[in-house]
């Protein structure tokens, strides 16, 4: 098994908003993305402490071989987080609008990964791949920030945020699902066999754009995220090292942070 990461700066960003971690721990690899919320203030601090605090958690469970339970691992994840940001007296509880997806991957072959917000998730099995590309309707995710001001919640659930679009690689349609709670997460279960991979990147899959300025789509970059010439070391690294040269080269631009998180069996 082995677990790699990597985070690059968006072309319309000062600061890289999003956060990247993979590891393994007692025999089984994890992967964590935050994306901050671009319009509010200290994000790039605040994904890299809603990370950090899911990992503490996340960490705590594995070592004792025990199974994690999403919701609460993001309640531990964001109140710890807001903890730590309360001790700043210039730093808004907002500075924690970001997404959190995390995947964990057994010893044997069991996957499950959880997201609470946008992004996407690519998993290859054999031959086969599956995608998923999450994205928020009117683009507001459902961030777990929420969870720790009732008014920005109400106010958030009244102008209709919430409702979650789920986009499948080759398939047209669409799932919306409607959380109760930003606790909530959008759950995958998979099984993995030696030498399958999972890949989680941040919704700058999206924004990616060519020489004509035209909007590239994310099913076409799918390949480029799960096509490892090694898995030793850092494979995750070097193959989008190289894919973002080759954009370079090729005038293709991401507009928005791009980050991902890699496990494999």
């Amino acid at each position: 098994m082995n677990a790699d990461s990597y985070m690059v700066k968006g072309d319309t960003h000062d600061v890289c908003q999003d956060f990247a971690l993979a590891g393994i721990v007692a025999g089984s690899g994890y992967a964590l993305l935050s994306d901050g919320c671009s319009s509010s203030c200290d994000v790039d601090l605040g994904a890299r402490l809603l990370a950090h605090g899911a990992l503490d958690r996340l960490r705590s469970c594995l070592l004792a071989d025990h199974d994690f339970d999403p919701v609460s691992l993001a309640k531990e994840a964001i109140n710890k987080a807001a903890l730590a940001i309360s001790h700043f007296s210039n730093i808004e509880k907002a500075a924690l609008d970001a997404t959190l997806l995390l995947a964990v991957l057994r010893p044997d072959g069991r996957l499950r990964i959880c997201a609470w917000g946008d992004g996407a998730v690519l998993v290859r099995q054999g031959d086969a791949v599956q995608a998923f590309l999450l994205h928020y309707v009117k683009n507001a995710p459902f961030y777990l920030s929420y969870s720790l001001d009732a008014g920005r919640l109400a106010n958030f659930k009244a102008a209709g945020g919430g409702r979650l679009s789920v986009e499948s690689l080759g398939n047209a349609k669409e799932l919306v699902l409607c959380p109760s709670s930003p606790l909530e997460p959008f759950v995958v279960d998979l099984a993995l066999a030696p030498g399958d991979a999972a890949v989680l990147v941040t919704d700058g899959l999206g924004q990616f754009v060519d020489q004509d300025n035209e909007s590239i789509s994310w099913e076409r970059l799918v390949p480029d995220f799960l096509s490892y010439k090694q898995t030793q070391g850092t494979f995750l690294r070097r193959r989008l090292n190289f894919f973002f040269r080759q954009n370079r080269s090729q005038n293709v631009r991401h507009l928005d942070d791009v980050s991902a998180a890699a496990l494999i069996l």
